[in-house]
């Protein structure tokens, strides 16, 4: 038979078909032992607890790797963990090895459960001891222990036990449907506030973890309290005599604010009033406090120190009546030398200027000031004045006198009015119209 190029490379490609198949069963039948070898993690169990060969072994649920061979040690079981080779380097060997169930009835397996941070990897040879493996429940015992306790009951107490609750549900039918009912709106309740629940724990974990941070301090804290109580103890007759002082302290202050509640009272009262006033009249206020720094620097431009006989030193300020339609009674004004000015509180003694003249014109801004100021203060005379005409058992004092007397009307006469006299030129030391007492 003729060999043609179709039946060549359907041969060619029979035969590679074949040795894939080949290598793909050698990989997966023989190739874990051959090719890919898992690498091997002896766990050390008190007992088998059920697990056998070629069982499941996972890393926190996924499969990593089967149950190898199981050997027995001098106080248990070695079970040979076969992992893997894919996970060498990505299990901390800080793990705890668990025996568990896949259901009630089904076959055990044996799971990995990362309990530390991050340390060393599990490599090939490696042991878990056993601090760190845990068997699951045995049921066996669990119901033979369960049938000793059962068995050291006597059967009469049941009887009697069981008659008793009887006797006593009988006819709570409603009650115990009415409790049922309560639980039912309970849990609803607790339902509804799942998420404040979830809330709360969480942040009673964060204060639980806080406190164990700060447990020394607390500690200390307590230790400095118990030594804080213990001396109080040690002094009972002073801790006496300072509770008697105070209960007479709290007496007196009893008595002292019955006697006087009323001026109490009528003081908070009043303060109340005043406090009111300001609030109403603010506006003035505030317009007034901006004209007394002006007020107080003319009051220091007008004072003249003088020396008492016996050598102190005092401030005399010149004080006279101020009439607005009258130039020649305004104050004196004077052109003080540059750095003649100080401070209030600068007492020193100092050289007197003598040779100053009077200016022939006092300066606009000044006559602004000093007129806003005198305007203010009658406006504020005037408002208590009225005030206190109306309350007069108020215990309001009587009105002020005004500051200023009002301006003399001119005098009407025939002759024809002259222009007023000019004021004249100061002295060297003139002489003030009226003093203050030192």
């Amino acid at each position: 038979m003729r060999m043609t190029r179709r039946l060549a490379v359907n041969l060619v490609t029979v035969l590679l078909l074949g040795v894939v198949t080949i290598g793909w069963l050698i990989s997966n039948v023989v190739g874990n032992g051959v090719f890919n070898a898992p690498f091997d993690v002896v766990a050390d169990f008190a007992s088998s607890g059920g697990v056998f060969t070629n069982q499941e072994v996972t890393y926190r649920g996924v499969v990593v790797g089967k149950v190898g061979d199981l050997e027995l040690n001098e106080t248990g079981v070695d079970i040979h963990l076969l992992i893997d080779r894919e996970w060498l380097g990505r299990i901390p060997s800080s793990v705890a090895a668990k025996v568990q169930s896949k259901s009630a009835v089904g076959e055990q397996y044996v799971n990995l459960t990362p309990s530390g941070g991050a340390g060393s990897m599990l490599a090939d040879g490696d042991t878990i001891p056993r601090s760190q493996t845990e068997l699951p429940v045995d049921f066996q015992q669990l119901l033979e222990s369960l049938d000793g306790v059962l068995r050291d009951v006597p059967p009469d107490t049941v009887r009697h036990l069981t008659q008793e609750l009887a006797t006593g549900l009988r006819g709570r039918a409603g009650d115990i449907s009415s409790i049922l009912d309560s639980l039912a709106k309970l849990s609803k309740a607790f339902a509804s506030v799942a998420p404040q629940q979830k809330r709360l724990l969480s942040n009673a974990t964060v204060a639980g973890r806080a406190f164990l941070n700060t447990k020394d301090e607390f500690a200390r804290a307590i230790r400095a309290a118990d030594t804080v109580f213990t001396g109080i103890g040690d002094e009972p007759n002073e801790l006496r005599d300072m509770f008697r002082a105070n209960d007479r302290l709290a007496r007196e202050g009893s008595r002292l604010l019955a006697r006087h509640g009323a001026d109490l009272a009528a003081g908070i009262g009043s303060l109340a009033d005043f406090v009111g006033y300001q609030y109403r009249e603010r506006d003035g206020l505030v317009q007034s406090l901006v004209h007394v720094p002006q007020f107080l620097h003319a009051v220091e431009d007008a004072s003249i120190p003088w020396r008492s006989a016996d050598g102190r030193t005092f401030y005399r300020i010149r004080i006279g009546y101020v009439w607005d339609n009258v130039r020649s009674s305004w104050p004196c004004k004077y052109k003080l030398p540059d750095g003649y000015e100080r401070q209030v509180q600068v007492r020193s003694p100092r050289t007197p200027i003598t040779s100053m003249r009077c200016l022939p014109t006092p300066p606009a801004e000044t006559t602004t000031a000093l007129r806003g100021l005198v305007t203010d203060l009658r406006l504020w005379l005037r408002a208590h004045r009225d005030e206190a005409s109306g309350d007069a058992d108020t215990g309001i004092p009587a009105p002020l006198e005004p500051l200023f007397p009002p301006t003399p009307e001119p005098t009407v006469s025939p002759t024809p009015t002259t222009t007023p006299t000019p004021m004249p030129t100061a002295s060297p030391d003139p002489a003030p119209t009226a003093t203050s007492s030192p």
